[in-house]
């Protein structure tokens, strides 16, 4: 008797997220479990990647949006994040008075 490999058993599958009028695919990241629970990589069809990581200090991503205008002051994050934990990928951070980084608030 033979057995078929796991492997060869399983269809091959995709997850993608449209965002707006964009389309990215979604793939799991490997990452140091110490640093994150959590990691997708979301791939435009022109090959931009963005890497979105779930924290224990909540969702973080490396799009221009997110490291420029958002980390430390949005904890909803940007539309990627927002996007992620609408379909339950990944778990919203939880909003307390810590959570904001003040300092990096101008007024």
């Amino acid at each position: 008797m033979s057995t078929i490999p796991l492997q060869s058993a399983l269809p091959e599958t995709r997850l993608l997220l449209q965002i707006d009028r964009t389309l990215y695919r979604l793939r799991p990241v490997r990452d140091d479990p110490g640093e994150s629970a959590r990691g997708i990589r979301l791939s435009k069809s022109d090959g931009t990647e963005y890497d979105v990581e779930q924290t224990p200090f909540g969702p973080t991503c490396d799009c221009p949006d997110f490291i420029f205008r958002r980390e430390g002051l949005d904890p909803t994050g940007c539309k990627h994040i927002k996007a992620l934990v609408a379909h339950g990928v990944i778990a919203a951070q939880v909003v307390t008075n810590s959570t904001v980084d003040r300092s990096r608030i101008r007024v």
